[in-house]
């Protein structure tokens, strides 16, 4: 719990009540490398701040899975549309690594952006963050293939060597392990 207050006060130091506010309506969870924090069309009404580990996106078709973006350590989720919204995502939300998670109701944090300003800055900065994180997803299909891995290692650093080869590919449209080995020749040949 230290580590969240921690966190958010390299922000905006908080108010010991939105401390407390956020100690006693919050809770750590542990979560194991594979498992789900909801399938697709589930819903939880939960905003969770990975601690440590990584959480993946992944779309469920009649053909298979696919990740399609990744919540690294550091980011948020939820296991709803969105904080607001009561609706559920399209897609399942899986660990890609054992994982610590501070999680608050959707209804509970609402109430403490209400009630605490310095929680609702936070919370922006924290938008903010997903927003750019959802760019660097959004803007991969249209980067030539070879070069996907080294956009995705440039922009998220901390994600090398947290992936399988077929999570990768899943992640970055590669259909064969031999588009993912020229990618990964050209992230090693081009990095600075």
């Amino acid at each position: 719990m230290h580590r969240v207050i921690h966190y958010f006060n390299s922000y905006n130091i908080l108010e010991k009540a939105t401390q407390d506010f956020l100690y006693s309506h919050g809770r750590i969870q542990t979560f194991s490398k594979g498992s789900y924090y909801i399938h697709n069309q589930e819903t939880k009404h939960d905003w969770c701040f990975l601690l440590e580990g990584l959480l993946g996106y992944e779309v469920i078709s009649d053909t298979g899975s696919a990740l399609e973006q990744l919540c690294p350590t550091q980011s948020y989720f939820v296991g709803t549309k969105h904080l607001y919204s009561s609706s559920a995502k399209n897609t399942a939300l899986i660990f890609l690594q054992n994982s610590v998670v501070y999680s608050i109701s959707n209804h509970n944090l609402r109430l403490g952006i209400a009630q605490h300003p310095e929680l609702d800055h936070v919370y922006h900065i924290l938008k903010q963050h997903e927003l750019n994180l959802t760019a660097i997803f959004l803007r991969l299909p249209k980067i030539a293939r070879e070069e996907r891995l080294s956009y995705l290692y440039h922009s998220l650093p901390e994600v090398i060597g947290k992936l399988t080869i077929q999570q990768v590919c899943s992640l970055l449209g590669y259909t064969d392990n031999r588009q993912y080995y020229k990618a990964l020749n050209y992230y090693f040949e081009n990095r600075l």
